[in-house]
């Protein structure tokens, strides 16, 4: 059995309340035009690749409602896993330091998630990836821990919603772009693994293994 399970390397912060606009479409149509792939109204670059995951799963540079979004591609046989994970950003995104979802899109290949675009990973910033097109001074102690502080509470706030995330580790914590002011959030990303507890459950089995990165996987797992 696992309990929710703590993390230094994981969640978010909070500032003001935000109002939300989820939105659900499901279209078979597609246009492609020098590499630029439109599926309903997600639009993304399929030469812009920001990352790329386990089976088969790529993340893209892309558009919605006039906004740069990153759109996280998924084949349609994870279509139980994809759910699952839209389900859960749902509930959970109502937090500045969790990733924020916009919409999703459907054709016969692929389901495609438009979430919130971000400057890199908590990874990039420890491996001393050039920051300062976008503003961040990464020699700056306070700025370190503010991240920390952050990904934390992004993680708190999971765990009050009886949410385990099951994958935490620096490339899974994006950096926000920077704000008016320059500001920056940590932010949780990467729900496919994670699992909701049953109401009134405080741990939950592990007969199917244990989820998670070698090298990150919690020790009591």
């Amino acid at each position: 059995f696992v309990s929710l399970m703590y993390n230094p390397f994981s969640t978010l912060i909070r500032s003001e309340p935000q109002t939300r606009n989820h939105k659900f479409f499901s279209t078979n149509s597609k246009e492609a035009v020098r590499g630029i792939i439109k599926i309903g109204a997600i639009e993304y670059d399929e030469n812009d690749i920001l990352g790329q995951g386990c089976e088969g799963t790529f993340v893209f540079k892309g558009s919605f409602d006039d906004r740069v979004v990153a759109v996280k591609r998924v084949l349609k046989e994870c279509i139980t896993i994809t759910d699952r994970e839209i389900k859960i950003l749902r509930e959970a995104d109502q937090h500045p330091n969790v990733i924020r979802y916009f919409c999703t899109e459907q054709d016969q290949q692929f389901s495609y998630i438009a979430l919130e675009y971000c400057s890199g990973t908590l990874q990039d910033y420890i491996e001393g990836k050039d920051f300062s097109n976008n503003g961040i001074d990464q020699g700056h102690m306070d700025r370190s821990l503010l991240l920390l502080r952050q990904a934390t509470q992004g993680l708190h706030h999971l765990h009050a919603l009886d949410i385990c995330h099951r994958d935490i580790k620096p490339q899974n914590i994006l950096l926000s772009l920077p704000g008016k002011r320059g500001e920056l959030r940590a932010m949780i990303s990467d729900f496919g693994l994670c699992k909701k507890l049953k109401i009134g459950r405080m741990s939950f089995s592990c007969r199917s293994g244990a989820a998670g990165t070698e090298g990150w996987i919690a020790p009591e797992m």
